[in-house]
């Protein structure tokens, strides 16, 4: 998958594995299978390649778990915001820490809150 999209997009591999922080061993060893990224590699990669959020699932052996799949969503979404836009995700993000470090949970469907 990544060996073909780079090669439709007219990169070497040691120019992929330059614009994504790789080493361009690294980067044969991702090509045949032998080298597993972590989300931000995963993110890199769909950027310089210009993939979709979900094009790269199969290295990671398909459907990824749930946290997996909004992680990449969630920075998938931030790569288009603006950087105020991205500075108030993040305070958003804080807040919902901090909600979850004092014990109060979300809104149930039927509107109520309260701690468990």
């Amino acid at each position: 998958m990544i060996r073909r999209a780079r090669r439709q997009r007219g990169l070497s591999q040691e120019a992929l594995a330059f614009k994504v922080g790789l080493h361009p061993t690294n980067l044969s060893k991702l090509e045949r299978a032998h080298f597993t990224p972590n989300s931000a590699l995963l993110l890199a990669l769909m950027r310089e390649l210009k993939l979709g959020p979900t094009a790269l699932l199969p290295i990671l052996g398909g459907v990824p778990d749930r946290r997996a799949a909004v992680e990449i969503e969630l920075a998938t979404l931030a790569s288009t915001l603006t950087d105020e836009g991205l500075e108030i995700a993040l305070e958003q993000v804080k807040a919902l820490e901090r909600l979850g470090k004092t014990g109060v949970k979300h809104r149930s469907a039927g509107g109520s809150r309260g701690k468990k």
